[in-house]
């Protein structure tokens, strides 16, 4: 991004990366609010709701397969030719 402004525009630069770093929480929790405020407005149906437990578990039951495989292979128990 640096270049597509001039050198003597760096102050601009500065303020366009303060304002993403500020932006950003501001923004998330904004989304936050607003999921919290559909939560309490509407009823997801059950197989939705099951669907979503089943993907956190997933994601959790893969970060330990993989943490054990790329583990394992770091200390050098699977030797490959």
């Amino acid at each position: 991004m640096a270049e597509l402004l001039a050198p003597e525009q760096g102050l601009l630069l500065l303020d366009c990366f303060a304002g993403i770093a500020l932006g950003g929480h501001q923004l998330a929790a904004g989304y936050q609010h607003m999921i919290l405020v559909l939560k309490e407005c509407t009823r997801l149906p059950g197989a939705l709701v099951a669907a979503g437990k089943n993907s956190l578990s997933v994601y959790g039951v893969d970060g330990v397969v993989a943490g054990f495989l790329f583990g394992c292979h770091s200390v050098g128990l699977f030797r490959f030719a």
